[in-house]
């Protein structure tokens, strides 16, 4: 078991990781907004031309998005139940690394 030291020294920590990761967002919050459009974007002459051009996507186009759309949800599912299979994980002695047997 953790001692109160032990865990107040882990919360002195946790909480200057925080206070870095809160600093760096707003250094970058701070970057983006500068160079942030002032007026809303509008829909040029050029986008109707590329959509014009382009057309419909094609069943090859479907096929791959629908390839990477479902293999990437499938990695995320099988990342996230194994990430918890490992968290949940019982913590216990080995039976055969820790067995006292007879060596020949």
């Amino acid at each position: 078991m953790l001692t109160l030291v032990a865990l107040s020294a882990l919360a002195g920590t946790m909480r200057s990781a925080l206070f870095l990761l809160a600093s760096v967002l707003s250094t970058v919050a701070a970057q983006i907004g500068a160079s942030w459009p002032e007026a809303p974007v509008e829909k040029t002459e050029h986008a109707r031309m590329l959509a014009a051009e382009f057309g419909p996507p094609s069943g090859n186009d479907i096929a791959t998005y629908n390839i990477i759309l479902f293999s990437s949800i499938g990695l995320v599912f099988i990342f996230y139940f194994s990430i918890m299979a490992l968290v949940n994980m019982e913590c216990e002695g080995d039976s055969l690394l820790y067995s006292k047997s007879k060596g020949d």
